[in-house]
């Protein structure tokens, strides 16, 4: 060897085993993003609805700590269209709100390089 004691040899090897472990899980999860589209429209006629609030939350995993969460809020354009950054690929909970409208709030799981979702909104119900 190079001069270098059993104990440090083995060091510097779990450093570059656990380097190349964390190089390759961010290279993974490089390839797993998704950009996300939502589409809100009415249930009733289908003309879009603009101005609704739109929140995603999602984890973003990590290696050596806890899974960080995130959260993202737009909103919708005058076609009903609201884009939002790449996200990671998984499970996200997707939450609408627009005063006048029932809210909206459901679990998607996200998969590809984009994803479109199509989200009608219902009216409340009357009271009399």
């Amino acid at each position: 060897m190079i001069g270098l004691s059993r104990s440090s040899a083995l060091a510097l090897a779990f450093a570059v085993w656990f380097l190349s472990a964390a190089a390759l899980a961010a290279a993974d999860d490089q390839d797993k993003l998704v950009r996300l589209e939502v589409q809100v429209t009415s249930e009733k006629t289908g003309q879009p609805i603009n101005n609704a609030t739109v929140y995603i939350k999602f984890k973003r995993k990590r290696l050596l700590r806890r899974d960080k969460r995130h959260e993202w809020t737009v909103k919708t354009n005058r076609e009903g269209r609201a884009v939002l950054p790449v996200l990671p690929a998984g499970e996200v909970l997707v939450q609408i709100v627009m005063p006048g409208w029932k809210t909206y709030g459901r679990f998607h799981t996200l998969r590809g390089p984009k994803q479109v979702l199509e989200i009608k909104l219902k009216k409340p119900k009357k009271w009399y």
